[in-house]
């Protein structure tokens, strides 16, 4: 299940007035054992800024970080954000310690802002991986917002 919805209102005080931003949100679980950043399926939107803007990012998911190696388990899950190829700070998150059991879900959230942008639209991209050939970061529920903040 994809869904894509508009987010439009108005926000506190880092934000003023109305503003529009996007949000994804997927049902599916989807899984990498990849030891390189790949992207998060579904996990990309497009925002506009105004020149010297910012993005605010929010990612969120219910995630399962395995580690199928024999103990000590030290296998790390890391998640980043990319704003038009580049990533944002922070450039990378460890999401989550590998689990030997496998059995252990978790709901994580984590914010992340882009440097100033030129005006215009910009392409923002969830990507994960793990750090060692014996995890596998699994992901689910998964809800990825962008709003532009003003310069």
């Amino acid at each position: 299940y994809y869904r894509k919805a508009q987010v439009d209102g108005l926000v506190g005080a880092v934000i003023t007035g109305h503003v529009e931003g996007d949000a994804i949100f997927e049902l599916g679980q989807h899984s990498t054992p990849s030891m390189s950043y790949v992207n998060v399926p579904f996990a990309s939107t497009t925002v506009a800024t105004q020149a010297n803007g910012r993005l605010l990012v929010n990612f969120s998911a219910q995630t399962l970080c395995i580690d199928n190696g024999s103990a000590p388990h030290t296998s790390w899950c890391m998640l980043r954000v990319l704003v038009d190829g580049s990533p944002i700070e922070p450039d990378r998150v460890v999401w989550a310690k590998g689990d030997p059991d496998g059995n252990d879900w978790f709901s994580r959230s984590h914010q992340f802002v882009s440097p100033p942008l030129a005006a215009g639209s910009h392409t923002v991209q969830a990507q994960y991986k793990v750090d060692e050939s014996t995890g596998v970061f699994n992901l689910d529920q998964i809800v990825l917002s962008a709003l532009p903040l003003a310069p």
